[in-house]
């Protein structure tokens, strides 16, 4: 069962990273695409309650890949501040 509490706290903390870090990592405009057609899925599923739905799960697994192609852009650029985020982020979406 979708943990939508938790869901809707991940979005909001993917939606203040991304007005954080979109414009200084320009490498990221397609992963944070793909994360906004991801969510906006999600949240599709959430309005009709969906909770044993396939799709829902898939969904979420393809969200906590583009979190981890995230993670490895702020590694690379040594940005611990914006990866120990992502981590916790990753953490989370597990948990849903």
């Amino acid at each position: 069962m979708i943990n939508y509490r938790k869901l809707n706290s991940v979005i909001k903390q993917l939606a203040d990273l991304k007005l954080r870090s979109k414009k200084s990592y320009p490498e990221t405009t397609n992963i944070w695409k793909d994360i906004d057609q991801t969510v906006r899925g999600l949240q599709a599923a959430e309005r009709v309650r969906v909770d044993d739905d396939d799709d829902t799960e898939d969904a979420l697994a393809e969200l906590e890949d583009s979190v981890l192609q995230l993670e490895d852009v702020f590694e690379t650029a040594k940005d611990k501040g914006n990866a120990a985020r992502v981590r916790r982020l990753i953490d989370m979406i597990y948990d849903i």
